[in-house]
């Protein structure tokens, strides 16, 4: 942490900022998950229907959230310079683990968005072009969050470097 005022309140502003976006982005996907239980419940038990329309609000309300979230997050990571420190540099940090909970739980959602919300709302076919389009950004985030698991693996759980024995002259 700096000795400058200014800056550790920066650092502190910024990496909250983080902490949000790392806890409300899953948490968002589960209660997503849990609000669609329930409706497929109470439908499948006590005969209460929802609307086309009812899922797409739904999962448009919780992608959008994650999505300002996720926004803010990356902004403070920016600002902190993180990746350049902690994913690229010199420095390691097992806190770093944490980036990847967030771009799952949104693949995630954009799994129940396009499924749930468009196709349920017939606004896309689904399998047509444009669930593929939108089903392929999903599976690149997820994709892109198994690449930084093994980089993040790579780096806490290497081997140390052994120091090679010279003989004494």
């Amino acid at each position: 942490m700096s000795t400058v005022a200014l800056t550790s309140g920066v650092a502190v502003v910024l990496s909250t900022l983080f902490l949000a976006a790392a806890v409300v982005i899953p948490l968002g996907t589960v209660l997503g998950i849990l609000l669609l239980r329930q409706t497929h419940g109470l439908h499948s038990h006590f005969g209460v229907h929802e609307a086309a329309g009812d899922g797409l609000w739904l999962t448009s309300a919780l992608l959008s959230i994650q999505v300002v979230f996720g926004l803010s997050g990356l902004a403070a990571l920016r600002a902190q310079g993180y990746a350049r420190r902690y994913l690229t540099g010199s420095q390691v940090s097992a806190g770093s683990h944490a980036l990847v909970c967030p771009g799952v739980a949104a693949s995630m959602m954009l799994q129940f968005w396009i499924n749930k919300g468009l196709v349920g709302a017939g606004l896309i076919a689904k399998f047509g072009l444009a669930y593929w389009a939108l089903s392929g950004v999903a599976v690149a985030l997820q994709l892109a969050m198994v690449v930084l698991v093994l980089v993040l693996n790579r780096r806490h759980f290497r081997a140390a470097p052994q120091p090679v024995a010279v003989p004494a002259e």
